[in-house]
């Protein structure tokens, strides 16, 4: 991230970033190539902004691909405001691989195992509850 660094910080780099998209870019890809840096550092630095591509974490939510509709201090809005996520530590954001599959890669249990996963009761109670059956 030098570039990044040697532009002073990463707010900084982000508006120089900006200036540069206001241009008209003069090869096909450039904005793409000047935004890599900077997705870079937020993916390691754990910073989400408008249109980043993120998954949870833990296998125990969904694996879905979820982009950044809007940020505010300690929260982030998903999908258009439909989800909401207050504890950062639960996401992350979406490496190439699993953007270009759309769903979670790593850590992820493969879904398509041939079990019903929501309607299979095991799935919603405790693991001390006895069921009695008549």
């Amino acid at each position: 991230m030098e570039l990044i660094e040697l532009l002073g910080g990463y707010e900084r780099a982000k508006h120089e970033f900006e200036m540069i998209k206001e241009m008209k870019p003069i090869y096909p890809g450039e904005i793409e190539t000047n935004n890599r840096p900077l997705l870079e550092y937020r993916r390691q630095h754990n910073i989400f902004e408008e249109n980043d591509k993120i998954v949870f974490v833990d296998n125990f939510m969904h694996g879905e691909l979820m982009t950044v509709a809007w940020t505010r201090v300690g929260e982030v809005w998903m999908d258009d405001g439909a989800k909401r996520c207050t504890e950062l530590t639960m996401i992350r954001h979406a490496t190439d691989d699993e953007i270009a599959v759309g769903h979670r890669i790593d850590g992820a249990k493969d879904l398509d195992d041939g079990i019903d996963h929501c309607s299979d009761i095991r799935n919603h109670i405790g693991p001390n509850v006895v069921v009695i059956e008549k």
